[in-house]
Order: C-alpha cells, then structure tokens, then sequence
C-alpha cells in the first residue's frame, strides 16, 4: 500500500510541477516557436514474454510464453502515427499519436504452456493492437556551436503517456479463445533527455525518457529510446529516419485471471516534417 501511495504522489507531484512552472514561465522555451505537423510510419515488431493464470479454484499460476513462437505476434509489421508540435524542431511542446496493429493467420504459433484458457501445444492465430498517445514537453538547457562545427544541445522535460494494449488469441480450430486489454488509465509520466548535434543540413538526435512505478494496468520500468537523423530538405521542411525502442510492462486481470507481460516494441521509423 505504501508504495502505492508513493507512486500516485510521485505521479502527482510531477504533473503538478510541470503544469505550475509552465505556467509560471520558469520553463525556458524555444526563442522562436513554430507549429509543425509530422507524419510517420514505422515497421515494428513486438518482442518478450507473457504468463497467464489458468482457471482454477485457486487459479492455476504458469510460467511465461514467448510473445512471439507461442502467441504468434513476431512479424514486423507497420504502423502508423503523427506529431502536433509547437516548438523550434528541438524544444518546446509536442503531441503524438502511434498506432500498430499485427494480425498473423498465414503461420500458427504453438503455446509452450497453459495461458489463460488456452493449453499448452495448442496452434493459434493472434491479433494485437497498440495505441499510444504522448504529450511532451522539452526544454532547453544548453547549447554550445564553439567546442566543434556542429551545434550540440541539451535539453531535459517531462510527458504523459498513455498506452492501451489489446490481444486476442485463438486456437486455430476455435476449441479455445484468450481475450484480453490492459492500459496505463490516466497515462505513464515520463522523465525526458534530448541530445542533439547538428552540422547543416544534418541533425543527429537521442531521446530517451524513463519512467517507473503501477499505473493502472501497467506496473514496470518504462523506457523509451529513440535514434533520428534528421535532414533539412528547405525551408520549413525537414525528413527523418531513425530507431525505436520502448519497453511496456503489463500487469494486471481478466475474469480473476492474473497476467504478466514483460514487452518491448522495437523497430525503425521514418517521417517528414512540415512547418506551418
């Protein structure tokens, strides 16, 4: 209960501190704002690991299958998303939204054991789905074009994400079924680092945001890891490709069925940049 209480305080406090400096102005922001729109596709795959308790009086507890070989989710797959920005392309506030859906029928995957209603050695077709929605905000802290001949800068901020996360597994002649979703209610708060180094017309840029603690479905370590290269086309149009990681821990419930997803979300990305 007590780190309950610390997780919903801690989750409380930073959305507080954000929101008040923001609106106070003690946030730096960018010098010279601009809205942007981003569109983007990646070509993702899911990764890591799942158990779920089987029915029983008390519920049988199994131990983890291979997100992949077992529930037949490790095709690469694209998804699809987008970015609002108001900011100067390194600082300032943005909101995303990614979307990434994979439906295998063409293989079976084999379950090494029991998860949920399904049994181990069943062949099965999954679907999953993922969505996510981020509201961000940067804020510069240092930037220094002297050391070398390209600009470096720093930047450190806050977000909230949300994530819903939705799987529906079938044993292929329909004799079982395991449905479930889980979700991160009112969103993850995240911690953020922005490195950049840019040498016109190219920008090279880490991002890494980092989180920990039970919100709603998910309870975990969260990380999220993002590579770009970043080219500037002209004038309020920039393209970008790069690589991402993020990890997704799920625990939670379906029909007093205990289930644990240790998961992560990898793949590549690409998107173009408009200033409007």
């Amino acid at each position: 209960m007590s780190d309950l209480l610390t997780t919903k305080r801690l989750r409380a406090l930073a959305l507080a501190s954000l929101g008040m400096t923001a609106a106070c102005g003690i946030i730096p922001g960018p010098a010279k704002p601009v809205l942007s729109i981003t569109p983007m596709a990646a070509i993702v795959k899911l990764e890591g690991d799942a158990a779920m308790d089987s029915p029983g009086s008390p519920p049988i507890q199994n131990p983890p299958v291979n997100i992949g070989s077992s529930l037949n989710l490790d095709d690469r797959e694209t998804g699809v998303g987008g970015t609002l920005a108001y900011g100067d392309g390194f600082s300032g506030f943005e909101f995303n939204f990614f979307r990434f859906k994979v439906k295998r029928f063409k293989v079976n995957g084999i379950m090494e054991h029991d998860f949920g209603n399904l049994l181990r050695g069943d062949e099965v077709h999954s679907e999953s789905l993922f969505n996510q929605i981020r509201a961000n905000y940067i804020a510069p802290v240092l930037e220094d074009d002297k050391l070398t001949q390209a600009t470096l800068r720093l930047g450190l901020g806050a977000g909230l994400h949300y994530n819903d996360f939705r799987l529906e597994t079938q044993e292929i002649n329909l004799a079982r079924e395991q449905t479930l979703k889980f979700d991160s209610g009112f969103g993850v708060p995240m911690l953020l680092l922005r490195g950049d180094a840019e040498y016109k017309p190219f920008r090279a840029r880490v991002d890494v945001g980092w989180s920990h603690g039970a919100y709603s479905g998910m309870d975990g370590n969260f990380l999220d890891l993002g590579l770009t290269v970043h080219y500037h086309i002209q004038k309020g149009i920039s393209a970008w490709i790069g690589y991402w990681y993020y990890e997704l821990p799920g625990d939670d419930q379906k029909d007093g069925l205990a289930f644990k997803f240790d998961m992560r979300y990898t793949g590549y990305m690409a998107g173009i940049r408009f200033d409007v």
